[in-house]
């Protein structure tokens, strides 16, 4: 069930679930999220794309002079598994 934003979700699974394991992550800045969760084979992949996705965040800041990332020390990966 969710409601109509999407916020909440709650899944009931029945049976077997098929696929192998992954880790699922966030970037958040100052604890906004910062585009869509990222998803990867382990943990230090999953590293590895959200700095590259914040490397490439703080590049297009700095290329059309937006100034909204300036502090580094607020940028967080949240791992929600």
């Amino acid at each position: 069930m969710s409601n109509i934003h999407n916020i909440f979700k709650c899944e009931d699974v029945n049976g077997q679930v098929i696929g192998g394991s992954y880790s699922v992550g966030q970037v958040f800045y100052n604890d906004r999220h910062q585009g869509q969760q990222l998803y990867a084979v382990t943990e230090e992949l999953l590293i590895e794309k959200a700095n590259a996705l914040i490397s490439q965040y703080k590049k297009e800041d700095r290329e059309f002079d937006l100034r909204l990332f300036q502090d580094d020390s607020l940028w967080t990966l949240k791992i929600f598994n």
